[in-house]
């Protein structure tokens, strides 16, 4: 296990899955700014989307791709094209004084694993169960 990682366990998250969003084709989601001890995520399963973050910082996400916000920042998601996309999104909440650590990380955490290789399968593997939980929420 990593360091971050050791550092989030220690810090007792409490995860929570709260929407598995079918979208159309012409759409946007806006979020405002969160709790700090909080981290915002996102999972592309179908289609594409654009993360526009307030610096101007703009992801495309496709899917496989998570993007984690550690600071709980403030974004918008939004569609690419004109087809139909599928995002999972939750929270990891941490102890209070975790804003401290999470307030030293970067804005976004984007992870887009390589095709095949081990955390993409990874992925792959574990999106669809929380899509699953989602469902059953």
């Amino acid at each position: 296990m990593d360091a971050l990682s050791r550092l989030l366990m220690l810090n007792a998250p409490q995860g929570t899955i709260d929407k598995n969003c079918v979208l159309g084709s012409d759409w946007q989601l806006p979020h405002g700014a969160g709790e700090l001890s909080v981290i915002r995520w996102h999972a592309l399963t179908q289609g594409a989307a654009k993360l526009e973050m307030p610096t101007g910082e703009i992801f495309t996400l496709r899917p496989g791709n998570v993007v984690l916000l550690p600071q709980n920042s403030a974004h918008r998601l939004s569609h690419v094209d004109n087809e139909s996309t599928c995002i999972v999104c939750g929270t990891l909440r941490l102890q209070h004084s975790a804003r401290y650590f999470l307030t030293s990380l970067p804005e976004t955490l984007f992870l887009a694993p390589v095709n095949h290789s081990v955390e993409y399968n990874w992925l792959r593997e574990a999106i669809p169960f929380l899509q699953q939980e989602s469902r059953s929420a």
